[in-house]
Formats: structure tokens, C-alpha cells, sequence
């Protein structure tokens, strides 16, 4: 069984629990390499101490419990996604 189906099956025996499924940032870029948005997101997740095994850390940094402390000095900073 590929990553793929892996990743598939794993989503569907997480909606048939009722869990919404969270993709992670870095999954979404590697996906889709030529998005420059879907790599500037994967880099800020992985800056604020995302990896591709803990995807809940949006929530975090969403909910405040994580900020970006790069202001000043990320050439990415003013495109972040986690405000």
C-alpha cells in the first residue's frame, strides 16, 4: 500500500469517526510543487515547530497559544498565513 491509499484510508476511518481531517501544510505543498502560497505555508508551519506527523499545531497557533516571532526578520512574514 502506497502513501496515497494510506493517507486515504486513514481520512475515511477519521470521517466515519466524526473527527474533520487535518491536512497538513508540508502534505499540501509537496503535492502541489509549483504553488508559491502552498510553500510559503509549509515553511511558516514549519517555523512555528509544525511537522508532517503533528498537524494540530495550526490550531495553536490560531487559537494564540503559538505566534510568529519572526517579524523583522522573515522575507516571508508579511505573506504568512497564521495571523
Amino acid at each position: 500500500m502506497n502513501s496515497i491509499e494510506l493517507a486515504q484510508k486513514k481520512r475515511k476511518e477519521m470521517t466515519e469517526a466524526g473527527v474533520k481531517p487535518v491536512i497538513n501544510p508540508i502534505l499540501k505543498a509537496d503535492n502541489n510543487p509549483k504553488s508559491k502560497t502552498l510553500a510559503i505555508h509549509a515553511t511558516c508551519f514549519e517555523c512555528y515547530g509544525g511537522t508532517r506527523d503533528d498537524p494540530g499545531i495550526s490550531k495553536e497557533i490560531r487559537d494564540g497559544i503559538r505566534s510568529c516571532m519572526s517579524d523583522g526578520y522573515c522575507s516571508l512574514h508579511p505573506h504568512r498565513k497564521y495571523k
